[in-house]
């Protein structure tokens, strides 16, 4: 909420409107919300209120359907941020049989009560999980029989890879590249299953890239993005930008499944050097960085452990996808 003074020129949309963002990621982008409330909300500049004349929360549905994204990724421009107009919008076909949008969006709303009680379970969840990590680290950081090892002793930090633009976006090859961006992809929340990238073993090697293992441990390095705190899992052996850094870990020192989840209870921001314009993490800093660690047999339960928990929440957010389909 601001002053009404402070707001030159606004634009304000009225009830029923669509509320639509037109700059944003690409799966971003063209989001939409119905205005249901009081008074006449103003619009900032990267959404466009769309005035028409169907059921409104018909119209809101059907910005969440593939029929609108499929037109949607055909009119957007790409690049980091993608980008959508009043103009390109009105070019959108909407099918509006006039006589049953009403009872169409009952239904729709039905499934979206469901959504709604999905999700905040799998926040609960993801909060239960937080503070269940976080006791147990601080548990082992005081164990007698645990020891503080440099993290650059206990795996290798290997570094990305640059990614000429003429093999970026490709379909062919069966082996992911990774970048940034692909973390925010569909099913990628803890684990990379996807990318928008994929190269040949002739690219592979073209490319001089040392793919890295599965169950590597991917996060940003060099960006903004750092302050995302995205960590994720390697499903196979991938190559990624140099924008990321990967942990590979050495299984004779350390559980796997332990590096991640001490991995995942540290902030990434607090590792960078903010002297530059933007933030970078040295992989020097990453090497140095000190680990809790108890014994292999212990490392293993509390692995299993905080997998059991994480595995469910994926369990979910694979169920929560579904029933969005």
């Amino acid at each position: 909420y601001v002053d009404e003074d402070l707001i030159k020129n606004p634009v304000t949309a009225n009830y029923g409107d669509l509320l639509i963002a037109i700059s944003s990621t690409s799966s971003g982008v063209g989001e939409a919300t119905t205005w249901l409330g009081d008074g006449n909300p103003v619009v900032g500049g990267d959404i466009v209120a769309f005035t028409h004349e169907c059921d409104p929360r018909y119209m809101s549905h059907f910005f969440t359907s593939h029929y609108f994204k499929d037109q949607r990724d055909r009119i957007a421009t790409s690049g980091i941020i993608s980008h959508l107009s009043a103009d390109t919008l009105k070019t959108v076909k909407v099918p509006a049989p006039l006589l049953v949008q009403q009872e169409i969006a009952d239904t729709l709303d039905s499934f979206t009560g469901l959504i709604e009680n999905l999700e905040r379970e799998i926040e609960a969840r993801e909060d239960l999980h937080r503070q269940k990590r976080r006791m147990i680290f601080n548990k082992v950081g005081t164990r007698l029989d645990s020891k503080q090892t440099n993290l650059g002793d206990i795996c290798e930090v290997r570094s990305g890879w640059s990614f000429p633009e003429e093999y970026q976006n490709q379909k062919v090859g069966n082996i992911p590249f990774y970048k940034v961006k692909d973390t925010n992809l569909k099913g990628n929340e803890m684990k990379m299953y996807s990318s928008d990238h994929y190269l040949t073993p002739q690219d592979v090697k073209d490319l001089k890239v040392n793919l890295a293992p599965k169950g590597t441990i991917i996060l940003p390095k060099v960006g903004l993005t750092i302050k995302t705190n995205k960590k994720r899992i390697l499903t196979q052996n991938s190559g990624y930008d140099n924008n990321l850094v990967g942990l590979i870990t050495d299984s004779s020192k350390v559980s796997s499944s332990y590096l991640y989840h001490w991995v995942m209870n540290q902030d990434i921001l607090e590792w960078s050097n903010k002297s530059g314009a933007v933030p970078s993490i040295r992989t020097s800093t990453i090497k140095n960085l000190r680990v809790p660690l108890p014994p292999l047999e212990v490392q293993s339960e509390i692995g299993e452990d905080l997998d059991a928990s994480s595995n469910h929440i994926e369990g979910l957010q694979k169920e929560l996808e579904l029933r969005k389909k």
